[in-house]
């Protein structure tokens, strides 16, 4: 700027702020980066405006008695009835392992009109922590709630991944996708990643299927489809021919550095279509329809004791089935879909 003789104001010094801070986790790092940009500021003779107040305030570690001092002086002044302020206590409240039963009177205590989804999505994140992602979704799905973005679904998924809860991450993902037009490029990398870390050693037999299918899935509903996906598709390659020798011939190539989308097998239809109807189950009606759906009786025993799982209030079903038999049984309503397609 100083070489092109642009004068920086106000907004200049904010957006710089927000990206030199943006790249480092680092606390001293960032404040002494934004201190120094606001004493260049005060060098120019330019003031700092609320966002860069607000900045400031979010710089500040929670447990910083400074910061309370900061957040006080701003009451007095009025400069908290913004969504901005109030994520940024909920935030503190969060690092400062408030209990959450705090966290939401505090949040129901706001106006509607002064929250936003980044307020939301702490109380999300806060529900995560403590492993009850079935609060976290009620909370996010309540009436009156705020409509989650692509912030919210990256907080869910990541939740999940940890945990390595793969079918929840699917369920995630057509739920976002159907409910509210959430199509986040991310979030089937997000998968496709979890898949390729599964350790060699032991892969099921319907590795190669999901796969296929999770990269049809970022090719027909991704954002910047292609970008980046050709290093991993290779990687997925790679293991797949190291751990399933032969599957070319077997008919099941996936073919992944030049995947088409209108090449699939009569199965893979019924797979990838039975695939796309896995949702979060709400209550222990819908999960009777699911059990329904993939020919599970209530009394059988198909290969394992695990139960479709649903809480005491006929909350959400957080996991269908805990092991891998939820996609077995994805598998077995494809072949039985398949069959009767042929028998009629």
């Amino acid at each position: 700027m100083e070489q092109m003789g642009i004068k920086p104001n106000v907004m200049t010094y904010n957006l710089l702020g927000k990206n030199y801070v943006a790249r480092t986790d680092v606390v001293v790092e960032r404040l002494t980066v934004w201190e120094s940009l606001l004493k260049h500021m005060h060098e120019q003779g330019i003031k700092p405006d609320l966002i860069s107040w607000y900045l400031t305030l979010s710089l500040l570690p929670s447990d910083l008695e400074h910061k309370r001092v900061f957040k006080l002086a701003m009451i007095k002044k009025g400069l908290n009835k913004v969504s901005k302020f109030h994520d940024i206590e909920l935030t503190d409240m969060l690092n400062n392992d408030t209990l959450i039963d705090k966290m939401l009177e505090y949040y129901r205590s706001l106006p509607r009109k002064e929250l936003d989804v980044n307020c939301m999505n702490t109380m999300i994140y806060k529900y995560l922590s403590m492993n009850r992602f079935a609060d976290g979704w009620m909370f996010m799905t309540m009436k009156n709630s705020i409509r989650p973005r692509n912030s919210t679904l990256t907080i869910l998924l990541k939740d999940c991944k940890i945990r390595g809860k793969l079918e929840l991450m699917i369920r995630i993902i057509n739920t976002m996708r159907t409910r509210y037009k959430l199509i986040n490029y991310n979030s089937n990398r997000m998968v496709l990643d979890y898949l390729l870390k599964m350790p060699d050693d032991g892969l099921p037999e319907w590795y190669p299927v999901l796969v296929k299918y999770m990269l049809r899935y970022d090719l027909s509903y991704g954002i910047d489809r292609y970008r980046r996906l050709d290093v991993m598709v290779k990687r997925l390659q790679f293991k797949l021919d190291k751990n399933f020798a032969g599957h070319e011939r077997h008919g099941n190539g996936i073919l992944l550095s030049t995947i088409p989308l209108n090449q699939v097998t009569r199965f893979e239809t019924k797979f990838f279509n039975n695939m796309e109807k896995m949702v979060v189950l709400e209550n222990e009606s819908l999960a009777k329809i699911e059990r329904d759906f993939l020919l599970i009786d209530e009394d059988d025993e198909i290969g394992t004791d695990e139960r479709l799982e649903t809480t005491d209030r006929e909350s959400i079903t957080e996991e269908v089935v805990s092991n891998d038999q939820w996609i077995r049984n994805v598998i077995l309503k494809s072949y039985y879909d398949l069959m009767r397609e042929c028998l009629e």
